[in-house]
């Protein structure tokens, strides 16, 4: 427990900076959009709080291994341990980048109403399923889609981490060649996208269950990787 909390703290003070700096310029950048659409009404602007969290937690994802694995076993963690830690941080920060961003989302909806100004909108993804529009609902949604990103991301980076460029864009051809090929992409969307009256039914069961199926690979890929990645040896 003290090696997983100690963990957890370095992972936290590690991507302090990166979370501060995203939120600054998500807030700054949203700030900036509705003040062009109050001062000037033929311009309509809009964003998407959802979709920049849910690329920054892949990206996050995506280079968490290579930012954090090597340093964390030379300061003696073990590896079943880091991934331990990785996963329960990948929960907190989806918890966390969830919450923010319907906060955020909640305050400008109300500066919105409250300037009356009709041509500065802001989307999220609740609206397009057939959830109730609470955001109890909102939050859940974010995270289960933020910690999908991060594990998949997660996996991606082990695996550029542990085979290099040629391992790394292999697997990506691979995914893309799984999505679009008729017979599993067909299976694919009928196990996690249900369309109900145009819009989309949220399986968070498969969802949820799909999220953790990378730990084993990435289990797999770091159990015995080196603590110099395999592009830069």
């Amino acid at each position: 427990m003290k090696e997983l909390k100690a963990n957890l703290v370095y992972l936290m003070y590690d991507h302090r900076y990166s979370i501060t700096v995203f939120w600054s310029v998500l807030v700054a950048s949203t700030a900036i959009l509705f003040a062009v659409s109050y001062f000037i009404s033929e311009a309509h602007m809009g964003l998407s709080l959802s979709l920049a969290i849910y690329i920054f937690c892949g990206i996050t994802g995506f280079v968490l291994t290579k930012e954090t694995f090597p340093y964390l076993i030379k300061l003696g963690s073990t590896r079943n341990v880091f991934l331990l830690s990785s996963i329960v941080f990948n929960v907190l920060l989806a918890v966390f980048m969830s919450a923010v961003a319907v906060g955020v989302d909640q305050i400008v909806k109300v500066v919105v109403k409250v300037a009356n100004v009709v041509n500065f909108q802001v989307f999220n993804m609740l609206e397009g399923t057939t959830l109730a529009s609470t955001w109890y609902n909102e939050i859940l949604l974010n995270i289960v889609i933020c910690f999908l990103m991060l594990s998949f991301g997660f996996m991606l980076g082990a695996v550029f981490y542990r085979l290099g460029l040629v391992g790394g864009f292999s697997g990506i051809i691979l995914l893309v060649f799984i999505i679009i090929f008729p017979e599993t992409r067909t299976l694919l969307v009928d196990t996690f996208i249900k369309i109900n009256d145009s819009k989309l039914e949220i399986p968070f069961g498969s969802l949820i269950l799909l999220s953790i199926l990378p730990v084993l690979p990435i289990w797999l890929l770091l159990r015995k990787a080196s603590t110099i990645a395999n592009v830069t040896r």
